[in-house]
């Protein structure tokens, strides 16, 4: 038995979800807390970011850190059922977070060496909505949406906590590109 690094609820409850530091995820009924199953992958240990989606109980969403990866896993069928890489390998994962009402995920991938941090938008583990960077920015942001998803926040150990506020009249990637560059302008005239 290994220490456990998170657990996590399904939507409704219905399942409970642990990881280790080892990297095998364990798989608990939400309501009994009895053990379902456990997964393990090749090079576990890489696994830390995993969340459940919003509105398909039987669905959860782990990522590597390390050559980043995020793989879709269906409780039910025990497999992976999609996947989406970053082929870059010198970036690390650093957060994933659903968007509570589109079931949209927000995902940062985090260049050490050039202090860079990557903001991806999906629809799907196949569609990309936009991609923002953070430059000069030590450590990998932590993102988060509010409860009615119409705004994304996000943290670093040097950074203080920005947030974006998406509106659904407004084009989503302009709105973007504007906060990206006053962000940018504070982040920069600090150092």
């Amino acid at each position: 038995k290994h220490e456990i690094f998170k657990i996590c609820f399904s939507a409704r409850f219905q399942y409970m979800a642990s990881l280790d530091h080892k990297g095998e995820f364990k798989i608990w009924n939400g309501g009994s807390m009895t053990f379902i199953f456990t997964h393990q992958k090749e090079e576990s240990r890489m696994y830390r970011h995993f969340e459940w989606h919003p509105f398909i109980e039987n669905e959860l969403i782990f990522g590597r850190i390390f050559y980043p990866a995020l793989f879709l896993f269906n409780v039910t069928e025990k497999k992976v059922v999609a996947g989406f890489m970053n082929w870059k390998e010198d970036w690390e994962l650093s957060s994933i977070a659903f968007n509570p009402i589109t079931a949209q995920l927000a995902v940062c991938f985090y260049n050490q060496e050039e202090y860079i941090n990557r903001v991806s938008i999906l629809a799907s583990m196949s569609q990309v909505i936009c991609t923002f960077d953070f430059d000069y920015i030590e450590g990998g942001l932590k993102l988060f949406w509010n409860k009615t998803g119409t705004m994304l926040g996000a943290g670093a150990q040097s950074f203080r906590f920005a947030f974006w506020s998406f509106h659904k009249n407004r084009d989503f990637q302009m709105q973007m590109k504007g906060c990206l560059n006053k962000v940018n302008d504070e982040t920069k005239s600090k150092q």
